[in-house]
């Protein structure tokens, strides 16, 4: 393991902790955050902004479906 994994491992500490590290799903979002929701289903850095787009996106597509 190089020096900058060696650190991130330390920093994050406990395996279960390592599990759950995740990358934001976010359209142009490389975010990476720990995911402490008890389904471990979490899938945006920030539900205010990556998660909010991402929803108000879907709506735009299902109301323009819906529209035609």
């Amino acid at each position: 393991m190089d020096d900058e994994g060696a650190d991130a491992a330390t920093l994050l500490g406990a395996a279960d902790t390592r599990a759950r590290l995740r990358i934001c799903d976010g359209h142009n979002c490389s975010g990476r955050f720990v995911d402490k929701s008890v389904g471990r289903r979490r899938r945006w850095c920030s539900m205010a902004v990556c998660g909010n787009r991402a929803k108000a996106a879907q709506h735009r597509r299902a109301a323009a479906r819906s529209a035609h």
